[in-house]
């Protein structure tokens, strides 16, 4: 039956067992300080029982004399009274018994255990139970007196609490084990859904297949809520392989085939040296424009991979909008373009966030290129930071007065490759957006394309996956 072989292979059993024998162990100790505890109290109360009695009798003796002793020795040992009861001795000097119910013996002081001068009609179950705890001491005029107790009683108590305590143990045992193969055969199931789920993953490679939760917030939901998380990053990751094999395989094959069809045509046509140049200058502007288009590629598989992450630290946003304005103002006048900065001091990403001024220079300075590139002579593009308020962080902002991006497109602009259908006069692989998407996600800063009436305006919320996500305008867009 392996369904009850194997929560005994399981840490979660071996725990169960270990805490059960720590609990066995404890409570030994506990039941055995108990036991200790118990003896000695009854101890106590039959010696002070038997105690109190030589006390009456010595002030009998020095009252009445030996004869009131042996009076009252007499008159106790002849009443009717349950078998378990008080021994008495009263001896002369010469050895001989005066009174009492125990026979003659050598004179001695102090406590001593005795057996029973006749066992009595007890059960033979109870033989061995049966004893006296007898004391003895001397009166005036050498006489030997004892007192003694049958510590049955005693006897019957001990043997019961120590029944109580390996009763105790062994049930304490008994649960333990049986909540041990129990709690782990359930948590069994719990983490064989997993093993099922993450080995038909694996076998069969089908990512969308998810761990299902039971709602009840326990350590289980939030190891299958991380997993499931971990999936969907993969199944993301994987999908943007996929949609990057066949935009390289779409977008890179048309200049690929036109830099062939050219070297053919130089080949087959060219007649003279000029031709040959000519040919190859063209080919080799072709080839700059596919390196620099698989170098965009590489460079947003590499920030999608967060690896730079470790490279974050404490960021002067200020800094890094200052410079993308000082840079590129000359650019926008020598195009007959205007880009203004309103760049407030000292906003500063503490070291906690922070992040990597390299990249988010370069997220910066393709949204200004692209302002640009799309809009016409005579525009302005205005370049803001904002620093954080409340519950907002930093905010920067790009706007432009050109065309813009219809609503229903504005999703679209961040795939790789992809270009509006006005873009597709100008210059460019339609990877720039898709660098600012891929930088944005690894700052965890929102996006928020809006109508800048005219234009298009840009909005970058610093701190997206720490504080509220800004609501905006109706036609706006937020990238995650």
């Amino acid at each position: 039956m392996p369904w009850l072989i194997k929560p005994y292979m399981t840490t979660t059993f071996r725990l169960m067992l270990l805490y059960a024998t720590t609990l066995i162990v404890v409570g030994g100790l506990l039941f055995g300080g108990m036991d200790w505890l118990v003896d000695s109290q009854m101890t106590r109360d039959l010696d002070k029982s038997v105690l109190e009695r030589i006390d009456q009798l010595r002030l009998t003796d020095a009252q009445e004399g030996i004869k009131g002793v042996a009076l009252i020795i007499t008159r106790r040992t002849s009443e009717a009274v349950p078998m378990r009861y008080f021994y008495y001795l009263l001896q002369a000097p010469d050895g001989h018994r005066i009174a009492g119910n125990l026979p003659e013996m050598t004179p001695w002081t102090g406590w001593r255990e005795l057996p029973l001068p006749e066992q009595g009609n007890w059960p033979e179950d109870e033989q061995s139970r049966h004893g006296l705890l007898a004391m003895g001491t001397r009166l005036d005029d050498g006489i030997f007196l004892v007192i003694a107790k049958d510590i049955f009683d005693l006897n019957v108590m001990k043997d019961r609490l120590h029944l109580s305590i390996a009763a105790g143990a062994l049930f304490t045992l008994a649960a333990a084990v049986a909540g041990g193969i129990l709690i782990s055969a359930v948590f069994r199931r719990r983490l064989d859904a997993i093993a099922n789920i993450s080995r038909e993953i694996c076998h069969e490679g089908n990512l969308s297949r998810r761990i299902p939760l039971r709602g009840n917030n326990d350590e289980f939901d939030h190891l299958s809520g991380h997993i499931n998380s971990m999936l969907e990053r993969i199944e993301s990751l994987m999908a943007g392989v996929r949609q990057v094999s066949d935009d390289i395989a779409h977008d890179l094959r048309t200049p690929l085939t036109r830099l062939r069809r050219r070297l053919e045509n130089a080949r087959s046509h060219a007649e003279s040296v000029r031709d040959y140049e000519i040919a190859v200058e063209r080919a080799i502007d072709e080839s700059d424009t596919l390196l620099t288009t698989i170098g965009a590629l590489l460079r947003i598989a590499q920030i999608e991979s967060h690896l730079q992450r470790g490279n974050f630290g404490p960021v002067d946003l200020s800094a890094v909008v200052l410079t993308i304005v000082e840079t590129f103002a000359p650019v926008a006048e020598d195009q007959g373009r205007t880009l203004r900065g309103i760049v407030a001091p000292t906003v500063v990403l503490p070291g906690g966030e922070g992040g990597d001024s390299d990249l988010l220079i370069q997220m910066l300075a393709n949204l200004v290129e692209n302002g640009l590139r799309h809009t016409p002579p005579g525009s302005t593009i205005l370049l803001s930071l904002e620093p954080a308020t409340g519950t907002r962080g930093p905010q920067i902002v790009v706007a432009d007065d050109g065309p813009g991006i219809p609503a229903a497109e504005r999703q679209k602009v961040f795939q790789r490759f992809y270009r509006l259908d006005a873009s597709r006069t100008t210059s460019g692989n339609g990877l720039g957006l898709s660098l600012v998407a891929a930088v944005a996600k690894l700052h965890r800063i929102d996006i928020r394309m809006e109508d800048n009436h005219p234009g298009l305006r840009v909005v970058l919320c610093f701190g997206g996956a720490r504080a509220p996500r800004l609501t905006g305008s109706p036609d706006g867009q937020i990238i995650p």
